[in-house]
């Protein structure tokens, strides 16, 4: 079956149910922010967070791992992530999209720099 209507606009149409549903803090649930696939295989789960601050430093950097770490987030991620036999990201990126950061939430390291075509070339190359 095939949709009739395919919406055109930018609006987050599932946003009312998340908003109702993330009113109930138990039993716990994670909204994965994107699966990259090549083909009909996953090949990286993507946590996104925008840069809210006018610099990125090492701090700003530690304070979004530790919240990762601090709730159940990162472990979610890293559970589904392992389910699907892939890595899972945080991806740090400005509002205009033009700079990046990204960390292997997986294997607990990284925070990598890459400008718009780096991390284009990064994404391409799952």
């Amino acid at each position: 079956m095939t949709k009739d209507f395919k919406q055109t606009t930018t609006e987050d149409r599932a946003d009312p149910y998340k908003r109702w549903r993330y009113r109930v803090e138990q039993p716990y649930v994670l909204d994965v922010d994107q699966i990259e696939w090549r083909g009909d295989q996953p090949v990286a789960l993507l946590e996104l967070t925008r840069c809210d601050s006018g610099s990125v430093t090492p701090a700003y950097l530690d304070a979004i791992v530790g919240r990762y770490e601090a709730d159940a987030q990162g472990r979610c991620a890293r559970f589904v992530a392992a389910k699907l036999d892939i890595k899972a990201w945080i991806v740090l990126f400005t509002e205009d999209c033009t700079h990046f950061w990204v960390y292997n939430l997986t294997d607990r390291r990284g925070w990598w720099p890459l400008d718009e075509d780096q991390y284009q070339e990064w994404l391409e190359g799952f």
